[in-house]
């Protein structure tokens, strides 16, 4: 389990990280530019299948977009003038900061852990189709907003969904650049991705299908549990180290 990091390390080892990555971009390797749905139906058709996600995509993005302008307006980050002050909306057409395709979130416990059977055949795929507990929307169309996210939430009465941040953290950053780079790298569609989290083990996890294949990318390293941040890796091996790991929690010894 990684430990704690203090603020002031992990603002430090953000900024690091944002300027690595700044770096790459100049290199010429990291130049595709987040291109903005041009309408907010995208994301329900891609997921109509799914049930419960394209329900709480459509009231999500409901949320994320009414509160869009009141978001950016109380943010202090400076929106490129080529977007001009009259296009801060994120309607189809808008020339600024604009809802991207969202990236549902599934928030796992010690519990799913210790009950996900990763083998062949077992349960892993559910979680696709699992209600997200948070929905992020990426903000395309600008730059100066092209690590920020809109995050949405399911609130306590598990119908309504709030926007509750523009999160501009070095998280939402990581998130934003692995998902788009895995996404060109596989030709998947933001869509298909989704966000693991397990809070009671300080992971977070970028997970996807590809060539049949169940996939995670973590979004941190861990060297207790050799996960390298960025790696996409085979969620068959990454299971049974979540799921050790939430044993020893649980009992308070290792296993």
């Amino acid at each position: 389990m990684r430990k704690f990091l203090a603020p002031a390390l992990f603002v430090c080892g953000g900024l690091a990280f944002l300027a690595a990555q700044q770096a790459v971009a100049q290199d010429g390797r990291s130049q595709e530019k987040r291109v903005p749905s041009p309408d907010p139906e995208p994301d329900e058709k891609n997921n109509k299948e799914n049930g419960a996600v394209g329900v709480a995509i459509k009231k999500s993005r409901m949320a994320a977009q009414k509160a869009l302008p009141r978001l950016l307006a109380r943010s202090n980050l400076a929106v490129s003038k080529s977007s001009g002050p009259e296009n801060h909306g994120s309607g189809p057409g808008a020339g600024g900061p604009a809802l991207d395709n969202a990236v549902p979130e599934i928030t796992l416990g010690l519990g799913d852990l210790l009950t996900i059977d990763s083998g062949p055949g077992g349960s892993l795929d559910s979680l696709f189709n699992r209600t997200p507990s948070a929905v992020r929307y990426p903000l395309g169309g600008n730059d100066s907003l092209k690590h920020a996210s809109v995050l949405t939430e399911l609130l306590g009465d598990k119908t309504t969904w709030a926007a509750v941040e523009l999160d501009t953290s070095p998280i939402s950053g990581r998130i934003n650049i692995i998902t788009s780079r895995s996404s060109t790298e596989t030709g998947l569609p933001l869509s298909a991705y989704r966000i693991i989290n397990v809070p009671t083990l300080d992971e977070m996890f970028i997970f996807y299908k590809h060539k049949d294949e169940n996939m995670m990318i973590p979004i941190l390293g861990d060297d207790e549990l050799k996960l390298e941040a960025g790696k996409p890796m085979k969620a068959k091996d990454v299971f049974p180290r979540l799921k050790q790991q939430a044993k020893e929690v649980k009992t308070g010894a290792p296993g």
